[in-house]
Protein backbone atom coordinates (compact mmCIF):
# COMPACT_ATOMS: atom_id res chain seq x y z
CA UNK A 1 0.00 0.00 0.00
CA UNK A 2 1.51 3.45 -1.35
CA UNK A 3 0.87 6.65 0.44
CA UNK A 4 2.35 10.52 0.34
CA UNK A 5 2.72 11.77 4.27
CA UNK A 6 5.40 15.30 4.83
CA UNK A 7 8.49 15.10 6.92
CA UNK A 8 7.93 18.39 8.85
CA UNK A 9 10.11 19.02 11.35
CA UNK A 10 10.80 21.90 13.35
CA UNK A 11 7.60 22.16 14.66
CA UNK A 12 6.16 25.39 16.24
CA UNK A 13 9.59 27.09 15.46
CA UNK A 14 8.56 30.64 15.99
CA UNK A 15 10.43 34.05 15.00
CA UNK A 16 9.48 37.56 15.10
CA UNK A 17 8.96 39.95 11.62
CA UNK A 18 9.13 43.95 12.37
CA UNK A 19 8.39 46.42 14.38
CA UNK A 20 5.29 46.70 17.17
CA UNK A 21 4.49 45.95 20.76
CA UNK A 22 7.07 45.97 23.27
CA UNK A 23 8.57 43.93 25.75
CA UNK A 24 10.47 45.36 28.76
CA UNK A 25 12.95 43.18 30.62
CA UNK A 26 13.59 43.37 34.34
CA UNK A 27 14.24 45.90 36.34
CA UNK A 28 15.57 43.49 39.25
CA UNK A 29 14.21 40.99 41.36
CA UNK A 30 15.49 37.32 41.94
CA UNK A 31 16.22 34.43 39.57
CA UNK A 32 14.10 31.36 40.41
CA UNK A 33 16.56 29.77 42.72
CA UNK A 34 16.24 32.88 44.83
CA UNK A 35 19.66 35.00 43.67
CA UNK A 36 19.36 38.14 42.96
CA UNK A 37 18.77 39.66 39.16
CA UNK A 38 20.99 42.73 38.62
CA UNK A 39 18.92 45.54 36.58
CA UNK A 40 19.22 45.78 33.47
CA UNK A 41 19.44 49.86 32.70
CA UNK A 42 17.93 50.99 30.41
CA UNK A 43 15.33 48.44 29.64
CA UNK A 44 15.49 47.55 26.05
CA UNK A 45 12.85 47.28 23.91
CA UNK A 46 11.85 44.63 21.36
CA UNK A 47 9.34 45.04 18.90
CA UNK A 48 7.21 42.87 17.20
CA UNK A 49 4.25 42.60 14.83
CA UNK A 50 4.36 39.81 12.68
CA UNK A 51 5.46 36.36 13.54
CA UNK A 52 5.97 33.08 11.28
CA UNK A 53 6.30 29.73 12.53
CA UNK A 54 5.95 26.13 11.33
CA UNK A 55 3.21 24.32 12.51
CA UNK A 56 2.79 20.13 11.83
CA UNK A 57 0.04 17.55 12.08
CA UNK A 58 -2.17 16.45 8.90
CA UNK A 59 -3.82 19.02 7.35
CA UNK A 60 -2.83 21.77 9.74
CA UNK A 61 0.61 21.76 8.93
CA UNK A 62 2.15 24.52 7.27
CA UNK A 63 4.21 27.76 7.15
CA UNK A 64 1.41 30.38 9.20
CA UNK A 65 1.92 33.98 10.19
CA UNK A 66 -0.30 35.69 13.12
CA UNK A 67 -0.15 38.94 15.11
CA UNK A 68 1.59 38.99 18.50
CA UNK A 69 -1.42 38.85 20.06
CA UNK A 70 -2.32 35.49 17.95
CA UNK A 71 -4.63 36.54 16.25
CA UNK A 72 -5.21 36.81 12.48
CA UNK A 73 -3.38 33.07 12.15
CA UNK A 74 -2.92 32.83 8.24
CA UNK A 75 -1.73 29.85 6.53
CA UNK A 76 0.52 31.32 3.72
CA UNK A 77 2.33 27.40 2.43
CA UNK A 78 0.91 24.02 2.99
CA UNK A 79 4.10 22.14 2.82
CA UNK A 80 6.97 22.68 4.99
CA UNK A 81 10.07 20.86 7.01
CA UNK A 82 13.24 21.09 8.12
CA UNK A 83 13.62 23.75 10.94
CA UNK A 84 12.64 27.39 11.12
CA UNK A 85 11.61 29.96 8.31
CA UNK A 86 14.51 32.61 7.80
CA UNK A 87 13.48 36.01 7.85
CA UNK A 88 14.81 38.87 5.01
CA UNK A 89 16.65 41.88 6.28
CA UNK A 90 13.79 44.08 5.07
CA UNK A 91 11.49 41.99 6.99
CA UNK A 92 9.13 40.91 3.91
CA UNK A 93 10.61 38.06 2.72
CA UNK A 94 10.60 33.92 4.40
CA UNK A 95 13.13 31.20 3.08
CA UNK A 96 11.41 28.05 4.08
CA UNK A 97 11.94 23.91 3.16
CA UNK A 98 10.51 21.35 2.09
CA UNK A 99 10.25 17.62 2.51
CA UNK A 100 7.90 15.03 0.51
CA UNK A 101 8.15 11.53 0.03
CA UNK A 102 6.19 7.75 -0.02
CA UNK A 103 6.16 5.55 1.90
CA UNK A 104 5.57 1.56 0.83
CA UNK A 105 4.96 -1.40 3.30
CA UNK A 106 6.04 -4.00 2.70
CA UNK A 107 4.68 -7.96 3.01
CA UNK A 108 6.73 -8.35 6.26
CA UNK A 109 5.49 -4.92 7.81
CA UNK A 110 8.59 -3.04 6.64
CA UNK A 111 8.71 0.71 5.54
CA UNK A 112 10.41 1.53 2.76
CA UNK A 113 11.16 5.43 1.73
CA UNK A 114 10.65 6.09 -2.08
CA UNK A 115 9.89 8.94 -4.40
CA UNK A 116 11.70 11.82 -2.07
CA UNK A 117 11.18 15.47 -3.26
CA UNK A 118 13.06 18.20 -1.57
CA UNK A 119 12.96 21.81 -1.99
CA UNK A 120 14.02 25.33 -0.80
CA UNK A 121 12.21 28.49 -1.68
CA UNK A 122 11.19 31.73 -0.47
CA UNK A 123 8.03 33.45 -0.47
CA UNK A 124 6.44 36.67 0.47
CA UNK A 125 5.12 37.17 4.27
CA UNK A 126 1.50 37.21 2.59
CA UNK A 127 1.85 34.56 0.48
CA UNK A 128 2.35 36.06 -2.79
CA UNK A 129 5.90 35.69 -5.17
CA UNK A 130 6.78 32.18 -4.44
CA UNK A 131 10.13 31.44 -5.93
CA UNK A 132 11.85 27.97 -6.01
CA UNK A 133 15.92 28.07 -5.07
CA UNK A 134 16.55 24.91 -5.86
CA UNK A 135 14.84 21.51 -5.97
CA UNK A 136 15.96 17.73 -6.16
CA UNK A 137 14.76 14.47 -6.34
CA UNK A 138 16.89 12.67 -3.86
CA UNK A 139 17.42 11.95 -0.61
CA UNK A 140 18.41 14.54 1.34
CA UNK A 141 17.93 17.78 3.01
CA UNK A 142 18.48 21.81 2.10
CA UNK A 143 18.48 23.83 5.28
CA UNK A 144 20.13 26.68 7.56
CA UNK A 145 19.44 29.50 5.22
CA UNK A 146 20.95 33.25 5.42
CA UNK A 147 20.21 36.28 3.60
CA UNK A 148 22.94 38.67 3.02
CA UNK A 149 22.69 41.94 5.05
CA UNK A 150 20.93 43.90 1.37
CA UNK A 151 19.07 40.49 0.70
CA UNK A 152 21.07 40.33 -2.12
CA UNK A 153 22.45 36.90 -1.95
CA UNK A 154 21.10 33.45 0.18
CA UNK A 155 23.85 31.14 1.68
CA UNK A 156 22.17 27.96 2.74
CA UNK A 157 23.23 24.21 2.91
CA UNK A 158 22.58 21.33 0.89
CA UNK A 159 23.25 17.32 1.80
CA UNK A 160 22.41 14.76 -0.78
CA UNK A 161 23.70 11.31 1.90
CA UNK A 162 26.42 10.08 -0.83
CA UNK A 163 28.62 13.45 -1.79
CA UNK A 164 28.74 14.82 1.43
CA UNK A 165 26.90 18.35 2.26
CA UNK A 166 27.65 21.50 0.25
CA UNK A 167 27.39 25.26 1.51
CA UNK A 168 25.87 27.17 -1.75
CA UNK A 169 25.71 30.81 -2.26
CA UNK A 170 22.56 32.14 -4.43
CA UNK A 171 22.06 34.95 -6.57
CA UNK A 172 18.41 36.38 -5.54
CA UNK A 173 18.21 38.10 -9.16
CA UNK A 174 19.97 36.11 -11.27
CA UNK A 175 18.95 33.11 -9.31
CA UNK A 176 22.48 31.24 -9.99
CA UNK A 177 23.70 29.32 -6.86
CA UNK A 178 27.66 28.34 -6.89
CA UNK A 179 28.56 25.74 -4.17
CA UNK A 180 31.85 27.86 -2.08
CA UNK A 181 32.71 24.22 -0.18
CA UNK A 182 31.87 20.60 0.57
CA UNK A 183 32.29 18.37 3.68
CA UNK A 184 30.95 15.59 5.16
CA UNK A 185 28.89 18.16 7.45
CA UNK A 186 27.97 21.58 7.29
CA UNK A 187 25.47 23.98 9.50
CA UNK A 188 24.58 26.78 10.83
CA UNK A 189 26.22 29.93 8.07
CA UNK A 190 25.69 33.20 8.86
CA UNK A 191 27.16 35.98 6.76
CA UNK A 192 29.47 38.98 7.98
CA UNK A 193 27.39 42.58 8.83
CA UNK A 194 29.36 44.20 6.00
CA UNK A 195 28.85 40.77 3.52
CA UNK A 196 31.90 39.81 2.74
CA UNK A 197 32.55 36.34 4.60
CA UNK A 198 30.07 33.85 5.97
CA UNK A 199 30.95 31.59 9.30
CA UNK A 200 29.37 28.19 9.52
CA UNK A 201 29.88 25.17 11.49
CA UNK A 202 31.38 22.02 9.70
CA UNK A 203 32.48 18.41 11.26
CA UNK A 204 35.69 17.49 9.90
CA UNK A 205 38.88 15.36 11.14
CA UNK A 206 39.27 17.34 13.84
CA UNK A 207 35.64 17.27 14.95
CA UNK A 208 32.87 20.07 14.99
CA UNK A 209 34.51 23.71 14.21
CA UNK A 210 33.52 26.93 13.51
CA UNK A 211 34.96 28.18 9.97
CA UNK A 212 35.17 31.24 8.28
CA UNK A 213 35.19 31.89 4.46
CA UNK A 214 34.87 34.48 1.97
CA UNK A 215 32.05 34.92 -0.41
CA UNK A 216 33.81 34.32 -3.51
CA UNK A 217 34.76 30.83 -1.69
CA UNK A 218 38.59 31.56 -0.83
CA UNK A 219 40.53 31.21 2.13
CA UNK A 220 38.01 28.55 3.51
CA UNK A 221 39.73 27.43 7.35
CA UNK A 222 38.71 26.53 10.76
CA UNK A 223 38.24 29.25 12.77
CA UNK A 224 37.39 27.83 16.21
CA UNK A 225 37.98 23.88 17.07
CA UNK A 226 35.29 21.98 19.59
CA UNK A 227 32.58 24.94 18.52
CA UNK A 228 29.39 25.81 16.66
CA UNK A 229 26.62 27.76 15.95
CA UNK A 230 28.51 31.84 15.42
CA UNK A 231 26.35 34.63 15.25
CA UNK A 232 27.66 37.79 14.20
CA UNK A 233 26.77 41.21 16.56
CA UNK A 234 25.01 43.78 13.89
CA UNK A 235 28.45 46.13 14.33
CA UNK A 236 30.63 43.20 13.08
CA UNK A 237 33.01 43.10 15.81
CA UNK A 238 32.07 40.57 17.86
CA UNK A 239 31.26 36.59 17.17
CA UNK A 240 28.84 34.19 19.52
CA UNK A 241 28.83 31.17 19.68
CA UNK A 242 28.73 27.74 21.49
CA UNK A 243 31.77 25.55 22.78
CA UNK A 244 31.31 21.68 23.07
CA UNK A 245 35.00 21.39 24.78
CA UNK A 246 32.79 20.60 28.50
CA UNK A 247 29.67 17.89 28.72
CA UNK A 248 27.13 20.57 28.53
CA UNK A 249 27.02 23.42 25.45
CA UNK A 250 28.99 26.91 26.59
CA UNK A 251 27.66 30.10 25.17
CA UNK A 252 31.47 32.38 24.48
CA UNK A 253 32.11 35.38 22.82
CA UNK A 254 34.74 36.54 21.30
CA UNK A 255 35.96 39.68 18.77
CA UNK A 256 35.56 39.27 15.33
CA UNK A 257 39.13 38.59 14.60
CA UNK A 258 39.31 35.29 17.31
CA UNK A 259 40.60 37.13 20.24
CA UNK A 260 39.12 37.30 23.79
CA UNK A 261 37.16 34.15 23.64
CA UNK A 262 35.18 34.61 26.82
CA UNK A 263 33.10 32.02 28.63
CA UNK A 264 29.63 34.05 29.93
CA UNK A 265 27.81 31.46 31.86
CA UNK A 266 29.16 28.19 34.04
CA UNK A 267 28.40 24.61 32.25
CA UNK A 268 25.88 24.17 34.90
CA UNK A 269 23.09 24.64 32.52
CA UNK A 270 22.97 24.16 28.83
CA UNK A 271 22.91 27.01 26.54
CA UNK A 272 22.65 26.82 23.01
CA UNK A 273 21.78 29.16 19.81
CA UNK A 274 22.68 32.68 20.77
CA UNK A 275 21.79 35.60 18.84
CA UNK A 276 23.08 39.37 19.54
CA UNK A 277 20.60 41.71 20.27
CA UNK A 278 19.73 44.59 16.94
CA UNK A 279 21.58 47.11 19.11
CA UNK A 280 24.51 44.96 20.34
CA UNK A 281 24.25 44.74 24.10
CA UNK A 282 21.97 41.96 24.95
CA UNK A 283 22.56 38.05 23.89
CA UNK A 284 19.28 35.97 23.89
CA UNK A 285 19.68 32.28 24.07
CA UNK A 286 17.98 28.36 24.45
CA UNK A 287 18.66 27.16 27.81
CA UNK A 288 17.22 24.64 29.73
CA UNK A 289 17.57 26.08 33.09
CA UNK A 290 16.89 24.27 36.93
CA UNK A 291 12.72 24.97 37.10
CA UNK A 292 12.09 24.28 33.35
CA UNK A 293 11.01 20.94 32.06
CA UNK A 294 12.29 21.66 28.71
CA UNK A 295 13.90 24.61 27.11
CA UNK A 296 13.24 28.52 27.66
CA UNK A 297 14.39 31.90 26.14
CA UNK A 298 17.04 33.81 28.41
CA UNK A 299 18.71 36.87 27.85
CA UNK A 300 22.14 38.47 29.23
CA UNK A 301 24.44 41.01 28.81
CA UNK A 302 27.17 40.15 25.88
CA UNK A 303 29.76 39.99 29.27
CA UNK A 304 27.17 37.02 30.57
CA UNK A 305 25.54 39.47 33.44
CA UNK A 306 21.84 39.98 34.59
CA UNK A 307 20.85 36.34 33.24
CA UNK A 308 17.10 36.56 32.88
CA UNK A 309 14.61 33.43 31.93
CA UNK A 310 12.13 35.27 29.44
CA UNK A 311 10.32 32.48 29.04
CA UNK A 312 10.04 28.38 30.20
CA UNK A 313 9.11 27.01 26.60
CA UNK A 314 10.45 27.80 23.44
CA UNK A 315 13.44 27.61 21.14
CA UNK A 316 15.50 29.66 18.55
CA UNK A 317 15.18 32.74 19.68
CA UNK A 318 15.60 35.45 16.68
CA UNK A 319 16.50 39.34 17.29
CA UNK A 320 13.58 41.53 15.17
CA UNK A 321 13.68 44.15 13.61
Amino acid sequence: MKKSILLLIGISCVFALSQCNTIELSNGGNHDDGTLIDPIDPATPVDYSLIAFIASGGEEGGLYTMNFLGNDKRKIIDTVGYGKPVRSHCGKQLIFATSKFDTFVGEDNSVNFINPQQGLYFVNTDGTGLTTIERKNEFGYFANADWSPDDTQIVYVKSDYYNGVDLILYNVSTQTNKVLTNKSQISSPKFSPDGKQIVYTATADVGSSIYKIDVNGKNDQIFIKNAGIPVWSPQGDKIAYVSHENVKPEIFIMNADGSKQTRLATAEFRDEHPEITLEGKYIIFTSRRSDMMDNGICIMTLEGKNQKVLSKTGIFPVACR
